[in-house]
């Protein structure tokens, strides 16, 4: 795994670590206009579309890294920065539903009627405003360890990015965010990833090297507020999703309980179903095979049967 050298702080060395994350990590799809919003997206495979959105802090490297291959020969995969994340412009309004509009208009600037819709962690809920917002497009849900519940206190790894000022924020991305980050790598790995490993590529093949700029940590403190402000609004709407909704866990994700995310989802729509699996919050990466099968289902529950 890359790891950053702590100390020496502020612009410069943080302006350096960007500089290198970009190199180690590029670009790796193509670029595309929605609504005013540049967005960076992987397109990949043929038949039903499945739109995939990945969570907090992260990049669709969430879904490159594994996901990718075990799904391509039978759909046609839709993999996105969301906005203010990997290479994607942040949008006016980092709100769920704003960000829930913005892949409803990418769906339909790609031509895409309906879709299957995968979230995993921030990227369920925004899965979830979705099917509340744009039920039409929204053939089913497979959602992977997601965010639907408010909190009354961030997961404690993520404390970091409970800032709510927009001066504070570039204030600390651009002088302590990056060292800290460095510091404290190892410990946040073993929250986000535990009980299960995280990948000795997870910097560069996962993309989390791009976590390493002030853009980044700017927009994850502000999508972390705009959630946390939001789920309990989205929660009392939740009963009002028509399509499947599956939901796939770890049993032992740090991150996000999966007792109040999980459980607490089922109770609220009708038919829901939860599977849990072995694992931590970072299923995606460390359980693909699981992942890809619980995938392949939802697709077919919701009428989307892939291409053989």
């Amino acid at each position: 795994m890359v790891r950053l050298a702590p100390g020496g702080g502020g612009a410069a060395f943080t302006a350096g670590v960007a500089r290198h994350a970009r190199r180690l990590v590029p670009p790796c799809g193509r670029f595309v206009t929605i609504e005013g919003v540049r967005l960076h997206l992987v397109e990949a495979g043929e038949g039903p579309a499945v739109l995939m959105i990945h969570g907090l802090a992260s990049q669709l490297q969430s879904y490159t890294y594994a996901l990718q291959a075990r799904l391509q020969q039978r759909y046609r995969l839709v993999i996105v920065d969301r906005p203010g994340c990997g290479y994607s412009q942040a949008g006016a309004d980092a709100s769920l539903t704003g960000q829930a509009a913005v892949m409803s208009a990418l769906l339909r600037g790609l031509g895409i009627e309906k879709a299957l819709v995968v979230g995993h962690s921030l990227g369920g809920a925004v899965a979830l405003a979705m099917a509340i917002e744009h039920p039409e497009q929204v053939a089913g849900l497979a959602l992977l360890s997601p965010a639907s519940q408010t909190q009354a206190a961030p997961p404690k790894a993520l404390n970091s990015l409970a800032v709510r000022t927009n001066a504070m924020r570039w204030l600390i991305g651009w002088t302590i965010a990056v060292p800290i980050g460095a510091r404290n790598q190892a410990a946040t790995l073993k929250i986000l990833f535990g009980p299960d490993p995280a990948p000795a590529d997870f910097a560069t093949r996962g993309g989390a090297m791009l976590v390493a700029r002030p853009a980044t940590y700017r927009n994850a403190c502000r999508d972390l507020v705009e959630a946390g402000g939001e789920l309990a609004d989205c929660a009392r709407r939740y009963g009002a999703i028509r399509a499947p909704v599956g939901v796939l866990v770890g049993s032992g994700d740090r991150i996000l309980a999966p007792a109040l995310h999980a459980d607490t989802l089922r109770d609220q729509i009708g038919g829901a179903t939860v599977e849990m699996i072995e694992g931590g919050h970072m299923i995606p990466l460390t359980a693909p095979d699981h992942c890809a099968a619980f995938i392949e289902r939802m697709a077919g529950r919701a009428g989307l049967h892939g291409t053989t």
